[in-house]
């Protein structure tokens, strides 16, 4: 072995290793994904062993790179113990995020939890609920900020972003049937309406059979076979089949997503360090 073990080098493998996968850590480190990539292979090199296996489902360590992960955060700990006695840690205190249902499972909830693990001193409150009690939350200062709807949202929205809407349903359930069955989210979700215009406009005959104001209840409805459904692309549960083209389905609509903040925690480091992560996550 030869050559010096760079610190921002181990602590993207450590991020790495704890996340499971290299986008996850590319956005908690504020890296893109190639220069985490390349810092990947270059510890690799300078140690002369296989430290990790990629795959399509992320990163997963090999057996040297179990071993040598004990040795990174030993090293990373001490480097930490020496600068936090000249420095304080980075972030303390509380934040409180509130997310519509689509974003509390999965890509976004693992990346938290990776925020919350990389900054111990610091309180996280994940609040689920629709983008109207948000902005009320945001008011009280319930929150401090909201992922969702921009529309309930807009005097405190910081940024926003569109995402696409997908059709999904059960691997078995018959395309065929008309009017075709419906798992629809109950009024007065605001993407419920273009979905159902759209029907309409391509002749697609439909029936609404079953509604829920939750998406797990929609997602299990739809896995039971009950019908078809829609959401956001990034919530489309494992297992579902996307409709694209198929069933004479229009192209479902293109939706807004944003970030909002009150106005007390608009400049505060912590705020803005976590909005900007979650952009990233989102618009890539």
């Amino acid at each position: 072995m030869s050559g010096n073990l760079d610190t921002a080098v181990l602590r993207t493998f450590v991020a790495v290793s704890q996340s499971g996968s290299l986008a996850r850590a590319a956005a908690l480190l504020n890296r893109s994904q190639p220069a985490v990539s390349q810092q990947l292979m270059r510890l690799e090199d300078i140690v002369q062993l296989k430290l990790l296996d990629r795959g399509p489902r992320g990163a997963k360590l090999t057996k040297d790179g179990e071993a040598f992960l004990s040795y990174a955060l030993r090293i990373l700990a001490l480097t930490d113990e020496a600068i936090e006695r000249f420095q304080p840690q980075q972030f303390k205190g509380r934040i409180a995020l509130g997310v519509i249902e689509d974003f509390a499972f999965g890509f976004l909830t693992d990346a938290l939890i990776d925020f919350a693990k990389m900054h111990p001193g610091l309180e996280m409150e994940v609040i689920v609920a629709d983008s109207r009690s948000m902005r009320e939350d945001l008011i009280s200062g319930r929150i401090d900020m909201a992922l969702g709807d921009p529309f309930y949202l807009t005097l405190h929205t910081i940024w926003r972003t569109q995402m696409a809407l997908r059709w999904y349903a059960s691997e078995t359930f018959d395309l065929e049937l008309s009017p075709l069955p419906l798992v629809m989210f109950s009024k007065p979700c605001r993407w419920r309406e273009p979905l159902l215009v759209g029907l309409n406009e391509a002749g697609r005959r439909w029936r609404i059979v079953y509604e829920s104001s939750s998406l797990q209840a929609i997602h299990s409805a739809a896995a039971a076979g009950l019908g078809v459904a829609c959401c956001l692309e990034k919530a489309v549960p494992p297992g579902a089949r996307i409709l694209t083209g198929l069933a004479g389905l229009p192209k479902a609509p293109v939706v807004e997503v944003g970030m909002a903040v009150r106005d007390a925690k608009k400049n505060d480091p912590i705020t803005l360090y976590l909005s900007d992560l979650v952009r990233r996550l989102l618009i890539g």
